[in-house]
């Protein structure tokens, strides 16, 4: 499973190769998404390779690979979604991220009660920054209160949007999600369910150190597993279809043909 992992890192490599390229033709009608999402897939190969890093013991460091496969699998779909939709999408993730990072020069934020401030001595003036105005308006409401969400689609409408363009895609990106969305959220939320669901047998009974190590491949690794290779495959599978990058996308069918060859097996 890990040495798969390895091989659909130089997969999304020789994808962003390609985007950079298409990135660089001005005026080109993909040029602003292949721009962005090629920062998006290169995280998802930072996360992929952080899984690695956790995965060569069999130990309780698994566990953060959880949260880490859900980034990979959100991403994943964020970028599909961008991919297949008008230019504008992709302007407007630049836009979100752009107004973020200014925001959070100054940021105030209650919680339990508690006012927080946090605030840097030098603020870049908005006028200094280039569509920084823009960008700040576009994600402010009629109350003066800053839009969090950088689109007001849901993973789920988000997945639909990939379908009409690539149904394999989709369909990927939709098991990817669903497999690893429910525990990861209880594991990043810090629950006592997400806690205990390392520790606790099918018949609810707690289990040892044996029975951990006997889930660690076949339950916790494998899922983590099958998050990622989804993801990996609906992006692949996106990209060939929009942007013309077909090796990474033949040599990820021969992975998914061979993946359910040892599934039947």
């Amino acid at each position: 499973l890990r040495g798969t992992m390895r091989i659909q890192m130089r997969l999304l490599d020789s994808a962003i190769s390609e985007l950079a390229n298409i990135s660089e033709v001005q005026n080109s009608e993909h040029s602003t998404k292949a721009r962005v999402i090629t920062m998006m897939i290169q995280g998802m190969g930072a996360s992929i390779n952080s899984i690695l890093a956790l995965t060569e013991e069999v130990n309780m460091s698994i566990r953060d690979c959880y949260g880490i496969a859900r980034q990979v699998s959100d991403t994943a779909i964020n970028v599909c979604f961008i991919s297949v939709s008008n230019t504008d999408i992709a302007e407007r993730a630049e836009k979100h991220a752009l107004q973020k990072w200014y925001r959070d020069f100054d940021r105030e934020h209650s919680k339990g009660g508690f006012n927080i401030s946090t605030k840097f001595n030098k603020i870049p003036e908005i006028k200094e920054v280039p569509g920084l105005a823009e960008a700040l308006k576009l994600f402010t409401n009629a109350a003066g209160k800053e839009l969090r969400d950088w689109i007001g689609h849901s993973l789920d409408h988000r997945i639909k949007l990939v379908s009409t363009k690539s149904e394999p895609a989709a369909i990927a990106l939709s098991g990817a999600s669903s497999g690893i969305s429910r525990n990861a959220s209880e594991l990043l939320h810090g629950t006592y369910a997400g806690v205990t669901y390392f520790w606790i047998g099918i018949d609810g009974a707690f289990v040892g150190k044996e029975g951990f190590e006997q889930r660690w491949v076949s339950q916790h690794l494998l899922s983590i597993f099958s998050a990622t290779f989804l993801s990996v495959s609906g992006v692949l599978a996106v990209l060939e279809t929009v942007f013309g990058i077909k090796e990474p996308a033949t040599i990820q069918k021969q992975l998914n043909r061979d993946i359910l060859e040892i599934i039947d097996s």
